[in-house]
């Protein structure tokens, strides 16, 4: 199974509002503990530890790789759920610098960062999600994605 995305046990999802505001919460249910990928090369992440797994379990869900035949001789990247995706890897940038810059302490980012991997760990096979991805897009900042991730509640059953 290795390389192949991992289908977390989520049953259920509901956005609980239908126009984004900033009061805007989303809630998703989650039974039993959310799967990791067994990946053939593992991605060590910037901080290490537990983030790691759940780091190459969000590249496995989100990107599939394809070998192209005809034509150019290198493979292509197929997204899923791409403004997702790229909110994850902006608030990851943003996290990097706010280290380097001591403004943010390595608890608080290990927090943070293993939330939204969670979140989007979940949120990659949930349907219904448009309200979510489209406020990941309108998130521009790295700040502004941590501020979307907050809203975001997952229920563990």
């Amino acid at each position: 199974m290795s390389g192949q995305p991992v289908i977390p046990s989520v049953l259920s999802a509901s956005e609980t509002e239908t126009n984004v505001t900033s009061e805007t919460t989303f809630s998703y249910t989650v039974y039993g503990e959310i799967p990791t990928a067994q990946t053939a090369f593992e991605e060590e992440h910037f901080l290490g530890g537990s983030l790691n797994s759940r780091w190459n379990t969000f590249l496995a869900n989100y990107t599939h790789e394809y070998k192209v035949e005809v034509g150019l001789s290198h493979s292509g990247t197929e997204i899923i759920k791409p403004r997702i995706y790229h909110a994850v890897m902006r608030a990851n940038k943003y996290v990097k610098k706010s280290l380097k810059k001591k403004s943010m302490s390595s608890e608080e980012a290990i927090l943070a960062l293993t939330h939204i991997l969670d979140c989007a760990n979940v949120i990659c096979f949930e349907e219904g999600t448009t309200a979510l991805e489209e406020a990941a897009q309108e998130a521009k900042t790295g700040e502004e994605v941590l501020a979307l991730f907050q809203k975001v509640k997952l229920v563990r059953m």
